[in-house]
C-alpha cells in the first residue's frame, strides 16, 4: 500500500489517473493513518496554481518562507504531499531536484500520469466501489441540501452510469437541490452514450460525458458564461470574463459576475488567486465537455482584443511595467495566444501587431520572447500593411536577438531603415537591439553609431532616452569605454520613472562598475534594487543575482557568488533563453574552481562545447568575468563542438553550487 511503501524506502510515490478519479481523496486518506511513515506530512496543495507557478515557489508560500530559505526549512521536513502536479511544467525538474538535494526527503505526490522521475513508485488510481462512491454522493448531497436523504438504489445506479468517478459524483450531487437521484438519472443519457471510441479510456471519455450532462442541465446565462470561458485559451480576470460573456450574451454586463459565480459553486469553474489577482479557471474535463462553436470562439477572442485595445490607450509600450502588470501579462499568456491567433484569421493583424508593440517589453520580462517571436511570425505570416509591417519585424527583432538568433535578427532589424522618421518608439527599440546585435557580432564602430542613432530619434521623450542610453552604456562597455560606460547608465538611471527602469539601469550601472574594477561599489548598487527586482518577477531578480554573483565573485567571495548564481539558474532555468543560462551555469564553474573544485572545470568545458553546438559564441563567459577566465581555459584544454543537454547542465551546476555554496562536498 501508499503508507508501507513510503515506509519501506521508496522516496517518490505517484498517484495517477484521469481527471477526477479521486486521485487527492486518496493521497489524503494514506496521510490520515495513524503511522509514523506519514506523520507530519506537509500537504502542498497545487490544483489552483497557473501552469507559470514553480515546485519551489509554491512550496516555500505554503511554508511561509521565501525561496531562498526553503531548502535550509527543508532540512526538518521528512515527507511532502504534492496535490495535482500534472499542469505545473517543471514538475519533472523540481521533483528530481529536491530528491537530488535532500537525501532524507520524501515525496507523494498526484498527477494525471508519471512525472518520470527515476525511482518513482507509480500507483494508477481507478474507479471508488460501490460503498466508498454511495457515501461520496450522500455526502456531498447533503452539503448542498442537509436533508437529502434519497434512495440507495437509485443512488447506486446514479454512480455506476457516472462510472464511480468522483469528480462526476461531485458534480452530479450537486444538483439534487433541484433534482432527486431518480430524476437525475431519468435526464442521464443511457451507459451506451456517455462512452466514446476514440476517447483515451473509458473512465475520461465517461468523466466527459457526465460534465457535459451537468452543463446540460445550467441556466442559459450559466451555458454562455461557460461557453465564454471555454473559448478563451486560459484563466480570465473579472474584467475579461465580463468582455467575453458580453459577445456571447444579451443579458446586462453587470449580471455575468454572477453567472460565473454560479458556476463556481457547481464545480464547473475554479477561482484562482494568482499574483494579478482573481482569475477563473476551467477543469481540463469540464473544458473537454463543453466545444464552443467557431463563431463563439471568435466573438469572445474578439471582445478581450478590443477590451485590451481599449485599456492599452492609457499605457506606455516602454514604461509603466508595475509589478501587478507584468503579473497580470504573465496570467494572461495563453489567452494572448488565442487573440493573437483569432485576430490573424480574421484579418486583424494590424490590431494583433499593436497589442504585441505594447506588451513588448512585459513579454521580454517575464522571460516569454519565445511567444512574442511565435506570435509576430504568425502576424506576418497573415499579412498586415505597412506601416504595421515593419513594425512588427522590428518588435519581432527584439525578441529573435533574445533568442540568440542573431541572422534572424540581423534581417528582421533591416526594417528600421523603411520606419517612418516620426515613429519614434519602433526607431528607438531598433536602434537599440541593432546596436546590440552589432557589439555582439563585434562590428563596435557600427554598434556605437546605432546607439548613437537611438539618442537622437529619442528626441526628448524621457521613456525613450532611458532605453537609448541604456543601449549605449551596453555598447560603451563592449567598447571598453568604461566612463562612458557609466555616464549612460547614470543618464538611464535618472531618466527611470518605474521600478523596472530603475533596476535596469542600476544594473547597467553596475556591470560599468565591474568592468572599472570597483565591485564593492557594482554591490552597493545592486543591493539597493534587489527588493524591486524581487518584486518584478523571477526573469528581473534573476538578471540582478546574476550580476550581484559576479560582484561577490570578484570581490573573493566565491561562495555567497554561488549563493547568488544558485538563485538567479532557479529562477531563470526553463524561461527562453539559452545564453543566459549558459552564462550562469559557466559563471557557477569558475566560482567553483576558485574553490579548487575539479568538477567545476568539466562543467565550464561542457558548457562552452554547448553554446558552440547552438551557435551562441566560442564561449559562454560573462564579458565581466573574462579576466578570470583564460588562466582556466588552460586548464579545460581543447573543447569540441558537441551537443548536450542544457536539462543535464542545469543540474550539475545547481549540485556543484549548492554543495560548495554549504561547503559540503
Amino acid at each position: 500500500d501508499i503508507v508501507g511503501a513510503l515506509s519501506s524506502g521508496v522516496r517518490l510515490v505517484v498517484l495517477s489517473g484521469p481527471g477526477g478519479v479521486g486521485k487527492t481523496r486518496l493521497a489524503l486518506e494514506a496521510l490520515n493513518q495513524d503511522d509514523p511513515a506519514v506523520r507530519g506530512a506537509v500537504w502542498v496543495p497545487f490544483a489552483d496554481e497557473p501552469p507559470g507557478s514553480t515546485v519551489r515557489e509554491v512550496i516555500a508560500r505554503r511554508l511561509a518562507v521565501t525561496e531562498s530559505a526553503l531548502d535550509l526549512t527543508l532540512t526538518s521536513v521528512d515527507l511532502l504531499a504534492l496535490d495535482n502536479l500534472e499542469h505545473i511544467t517543471d514538475a519533472h525538474r523540481a521533483v528530481a531536484e529536491l530528491l537530488s538535494r535532500h537525501r532524507h526527503l520524501r515525496i507523494l505526490a498526484t498527477s494525471r500520469g508519471s512525472l518520470g522521475v527515476g525511482g518513482e513508485r507509480v500507483w494508477a488510481v481507478g474507479p471508488l466501489a460501490d460503498g466508498p462512491a454511495i457515501s461520496l454522493f450522500t455526502d456531498r448531497a447533503r452539503s448542498a441540501m442537509p436533508t437529502f436523504t434519497g434512495d440507495r438504489d437509485d443512488i447506486v445506479e446514479l454512480c455506476r452510469c457516472l462510472d464511480s468517478l468522483p469528480l462526476a459524483i461531485e458534480l452530479a450531487a450537486a444538483r439534487v437541490v433541484t433534482l432527486d437521484p431518480r430524476e437525475l438519472l431519468r435526464r442521464m443519457p443511457e451507459i451506451t452514450e456517455l462512452r466514446s471510441d476514440t476517447a483515451l479510456s473509458g473512465r475520461q471519455s465517461s468523466v466527459e460525458a457526465s460534465v457535459a450532462w451537468s452543463v446540460d442541465l445550467l441556466s442559459e446565462h450559466q451555458r454562455e458564461a461557460l461557453t465564454a470561458l471555454a473559448a478563451l485559451a486560459g484563466a480570465p480576470d473579472p474584467d475579461e470574463v465580463v468582455a467575453a460573456v458580453s459577445a456571447l450574451s444579451d443579458r446586462p454586463s453587470d449580471q455575468h459576475l454572477q453567472a460565473i459565480e454560479a458556476l463556481a459553486r457547481l464545480g464547473l469553474v475554479q477561482p484562482l488567486e494568482t499574483r494579478s489577482g482573481r482569475r477563473f479557471n476551467l477543469l481540463q474535463t469540464v473544458r473537454a465537455a463543453v466545444t464552443p462553436e467557431p463563431d463563439e470562439v471568435r466573438h469572445a477572442n474578439l471582445a478581450v482584443a478590443d477590451y485590451w485595445a481599449n485599456l492599452d490607450k492609457g499605457l506606455s509600450p516602454v514604461s509603466g511595467w508595475t509589478p501587478v502588470r507584468l503579473a497580470a501579462l504573465d496570467d494572461d499568456l495563453a489567452i494572448l495566444r488565442g487573440v493573437v491567433r483569432v485576430l490573424v484569421e480574421n484579418d486583424g493583424g494590424e490590431q494583433a501587431a499593436r497589442l504585441l508593440s505594447v506588451r513588448r517589453q512585459g513579454l521580454a520580462w517575464v522571460g516569454r520572447q519565445d511567444l512574442l517571436a511565435e506570435l509576430c511570425d504568425g502576424i506576418l505570416r497573415g499579412g498586415v500593411t505597412n506601416p504595421w509591417e515593419r513594425r512588427i519585424e522590428v518588435v519581432a527583432g527584439s525578441a529573435t536577438y533574445k533568442l540568440n538568433d542573431l541572422a534572424r535578427t540581423a534581417t528582421l532589424l533591416k526594417s528600421i531603415d523603411e520606419l517612418d522618421p516620426l515613429d519614434q518608439t519602433h526607431r528607438v527599440v531598433g536602434y537599440a537591439y541593432r546596436s546590440a546585435l552589432k557589439a555582439e557580432c563585434d562590428d563596435l564602430d557600427g554598434a556605437a553609431a546605432d546607439a548613437e542613432a537611438a539618442i537622437h530619434a529619442a528626441g526628448e521623450d524621457e521613456d525613450l532616452l532611458q532605453i537609448a542610453h541604456s543601449a549605449a552604456a551596453w555598447t560603451a562597455r563592449r567598447r571598453h569605454e568604461l566612463p562612458a560606460a557609466a555616464d549612460h547608465a547614470k543618464a538611464s538611471l535618472a531618466l527611470a520613472r518605474d521600478d523596472l527602469q530603475v533596476v535596469l539601469a542600476s544594473r547597467d550601472l553596475a556591470n560599468a562598475e565591474l568592468l572599472a574594477g570597483h565591485p564593492e561599489r557594482a554591490m552597493r548598487i545592486l543591493n539597493d534594487c534587489l527588493p524591486r527586482s524581487v518584486a518584478l518577477g523571477d526573469a528581473v531578480e534573476a538578471e540582478v543575482g546574476i550580476t550581484l554573483g559576479i560582484a561577490h565573485l570578484l570581490s573573493g567571495a566565491p561562495r555567497d557568488a554561488l549563493r547568488a548564481f544558485e538563485s538567479a539558474l532557479n529562477k531563470i532555468y526553463g524561461l527562453s533563453d539559452p545564453g543566459f543560462t549558459l552564462e550562469l551555469v559557466t559563471a557557477i564553474g569558475l566560482a567553483g574552481r576558485s574553490l579548487g573544485a575539479q568538477e567545476s572545470l568539466e562543467l565550464i568545458r561542457d558548457a562552452t562545447a554547448a553554446t558552440r553546438a547552438l551557435d551562441l559564441g566560442d564561449d559562454s563567459v560573462p564579458a565581466e568575468l573574462r579576466p578570470l577566465v583564460a588562466p582556466v581555459m588552460v586548464e579545460v584544454g581543447v573543447i569540441p563542438r558537441t551537443s548536450l543537454s542544457i536539462d543535464i547542465l542545469v543540474q550539475r551546476a545547481m549540485n556543484v553550487a549548492n554543495q560548495l555554496a554549504t561547503g559540503h562536498r
